[in-house]
C-alpha cells in the first residue's frame, strides 16, 4: 500500500511539472507576440512588417507572429485588430505584398519565401 501511495506521488509529481512547463511555454509565447505587437505599432508607424514563408497565408504568418482578433466571413477573415490597435469606422487593416495591396483577403494569398508582407494601418 505504501509502495502504491509513493508511486501515486511521483506519478503527480511529474504530471504537475509537465503541465507547468507547457502552461509556462504557452504565457512565454503569448507575453513574446504581444510585445513585438506593441513595440511594432506604438512607435506611431502603424505598420507591421513582416517575410513571407513558402505554402503559409499571410493571415496565418500574422497570427504567429502577433496577437489578432478576426472576424471570418464568406469572402474570407477580416482582420479587425493587431495587437491593441483596431479598426474604427475610418481606419482599417490593410495590407500589401511586394508593394501591391492585396485584392483578396489574407487567408487566401499563399505566400512565398521572398514576399515582403506589409500591413498598415489606413483608410481607403
Amino acid at each position: 500500500m505504501k509502495r502504491i501511495l509513493i508511486i501515486l506521488g511521483i506519478l503527480i509529481v511529474i504530471a504537475a511539472a509537465i503541465w507547468g512547463g507547457i502552461y509556462y511555454k504557452n504565457k512565454k509565447n503569448n507575453e513574446n507576440k504581444k510585445q513585438a505587437t506593441e513595440t511594432t505599432i506604438n512607435n506611431n508607424a502603424k505598420v507591421v512588417e513582416y517575410d513571407g514563408e513558402d505554402g503559409k497565408t499571410v493571415f496565418q504568418i500574422l497570427k504567429d507572429k502577433y496577437q489578432v482578433d478576426s472576424t471570418d466571413s464568406s469572402a474570407g477573415v477580416l482582420v479587425n485588430a493587431i495587437g491593441s490597435v483596431k479598426n474604427t469606422s475610418t481606419l482599417f487593416w490593410l495590407y500589401s505584398v511586394n508593394g501591391v495591396d492585396a485584392t483578396v483577403s489574407a487567408d487566401h494569398y499563399f505566400t512565398k519565401n521572398d514576399d515582403k508582407v506589409k500591413w498598415e494601418y489606413k483608410g481607403f
